[in-house]
């Protein structure tokens, strides 16, 4: 009775961890497939700092690119995304991001024509962060799939 009921909790959390998982990946996946409509346009870069944010588990640094351009008309500035993931608990790492983005410089962005504040770069693609959660989400399913098929040992029945 014990190893059912083990056996079922494994499942169950292995059902929960694979999907949330998968929909994080899908997630990730669908921020980049939507590019596809957004407009593709050239803007320069009028201010480039870095942020420190400062949370449970320490501190962490962001690049923070602002960029300028004009679309349907109108003067714009909005934050640009550079990645899925930019920020880094590594304070020289978000540094050289934002020196690799100095004010004056020219870029091309994909701009929302929905929302023209949201502005993210010609190269943002998917990160490690989607094939991290693709893998580890099919493999939580598909271990889940064969938990039914494990069988206690005869050593291992007496203490069940």
């Amino acid at each position: 009775m014990k190893w059912f009921l083990y056996k079922t909790f494994l499942a169950t959390l292995l059902l929960v961890l694979g999907l949330l998982c998968l929909l994080l990946a899908f997630h990730s996946y669908t921020e980049v497939r939507e590019l596809d409509s957004w407009e593709l346009m050239t803007v320069d870069i009028v201010s480039s700092q870095v942020r420190k944010e400062s949370g449970s588990k320490g501190a962490t640094y962001c690049p923070n690119v602002k960029v300028g351009f004009r679309f349907a008309g109108e003067a714009r500035e909005s934050e640009l995304q550079i990645s899925q993931l930019p920020c880094s608990p590594i304070k020289l790492s978000a540094l050289n991001t934002a020196r690799d983005f100095h004010v004056g410089k020219t870029i091309d962005v994909y701009v929302n024509p929905e929302n023209p504040s949201g502005v993210r770069f010609e190269s943002y693609s998917l990160g490690w962060g989607f094939y991290v959660t693709l893998v580890i989400g099919c493999f939580a399913l598909l271990f889940m799939a064969y938990l039914p098929s494990i069988k206690l040992t005869k050593a291992s029945k007496g203490r069940d």
